[in-house]
């Protein structure tokens, strides 16, 4: 099953009947949108007409619906192979479908492919996408390499510094709303993160142990952080999704169970919502405001008031109690405790890595 998200819905792939259902949550009720007939691969919402949203099938195409209408607006041609992610840009006008073979560029007002980037066999790709609020497009290669590209040339900007040592092999990736991080995440307990603006290394933050592979990252926006969240999910090989903070290192909270496990998980565009797909085939809807209860507690308010000599005195003297006193640790939503970070790696000295990709990349021409 794919999923795909919107303010309020969800657009859902089936891939056992090969159907594409629209949910809408709030109203608490689906509409069948098209039977597709095959398998569905990737989904994306944010297209410049808001009813319409882009779907990759088990033949290579791409194709675009209409959820008021329920038609087939369009079908896009030029894969190779199954196409697994698909990104937009923030205007809603452009997108880029990336296989494990080639990535292309798609102006979705024309339907018309722009670009087409091959890759070399022995590289490949793992991702490919747009950077929230800029023209920058990061490539993401299996050797762990990571380019940015510019979006209307397609000239190469820049390739950030990957920590020497053992392979990370990245699998996971996550930019907040403002573009400003990146996030990245593979076969290990360790999370590398980026400042894009001055490509360098920010920091390395190590997962607790029980974090094996990181399958997925997913930034969790706030209304009143301008962008720059603070709060990232971290979907790990249990099945589990944890929510840390990624300048104190905290862990927050967490989602799902070792009796139902969530294969795949999505944070609404507005922010309240957190939709997971989950092992035994089901669809489940957290609400954040319920999760972050315990945590956005207002704070204790300024108001002081003043005591006369005698108060104060009596302020001063305190009791002797039997025993040491045990702080309670802080709970979130569902009674469960909130666990420590485990540490936080020293920074990495800035180095300068800016430097063409001649042997990952075959032609990077027009469409």
């Amino acid at each position: 099953m794919q999923l795909s998200t919107q303010r309020g819905t969800v657009s859902s792939q089936e891939t056992t009947r090969a159907t594409s259902t629209y949910l809408m949550w709030q109203k608490n009720r689906f509409s069948l949108v098209n039977r597709i007939g095959q398998a569905c691969t990737a989904l994306a919402f944010g297209l410049r007409r808001k009813t319409e949203f882009l779907a990759a099938l088990a033949d290579y195409t791409l194709r675009c619906y209409d959820t008021d209408s329920k038609e087939l607006i369009a079908q896009m041609n030029g894969h190779e192979a199954a196409v697994h992610t698909i990104s937009l840009h923030a205007s809603g006008r452009y997108a880029i479908s990336s296989s494990s073979d080639t990535a292309q560029l798609w102006d979705l007002d024309t339907f018309q492919r722009r670009r087409k980037l091959n890759i070399k066999q022995s590289v490949g790709i793992v991702k490919v996408f747009f950077v929230p609020l800029s023209n920058t497009i990061l490539t993401c290669f299996k050797d762990d390499s990571i380019f940015g590209w510019e979006s209307d040339t397609l000239q190469c900007k820049f390739q950030l510094p990957v920590p020497q040592g053992r392979n990370p092999q990245y699998k996971a990736f996550a930019c907040p709303r403002d573009g400003r991080l990146l996030v990245a995440g593979g076969k290990s307990n360790f999370l590398h993160l980026w400042a894009l603006d001055s490509r360098r290394l920010l920091r390395i933050v190590q997962m607790p142990p029980k974090v094996r592979v990181v399958r997925q990252l997913e930034f969790l926006p706030d209304n009143f952080d301008g962008g720059s969240s603070q709060t990232l999910g971290v979907l790990s090989q249990d099945g589990i999704m944890r929510f840390i903070n990624i300048h104190s290192c905290k862990l927050l909270f967490d989602i799902g169970s070792h009796d139902n496990r969530i294969s795949h998980a999505l944070v609404g565009a507005d922010g309240r919502h957190v939709v997971c797909i989950m092992e035994d085939g089901s669809i489940h809807v957290y609400s954040v405001q319920a999760l972050t209860s315990e945590l956005n507690k207002p704070p204790p308010p300024l108001l002081k008031v003043v005591s006369s000599d005698k108060d104060r005195e009596k302020s001063l003297v305190s009791r002797v109690s039997d025993g040491p006193s045990i702080s309670r640790p802080r709970t979130a939503a569902g009674g469960k405790s909130v666990r420590p970070y485990s540490r936080m790696a020293t920074r990495v000295p800035r180095k300068d890595r800016r430097q063409q990709p001649p042997d990952r990349t075959d032609t990077m021409g027009s469409g």
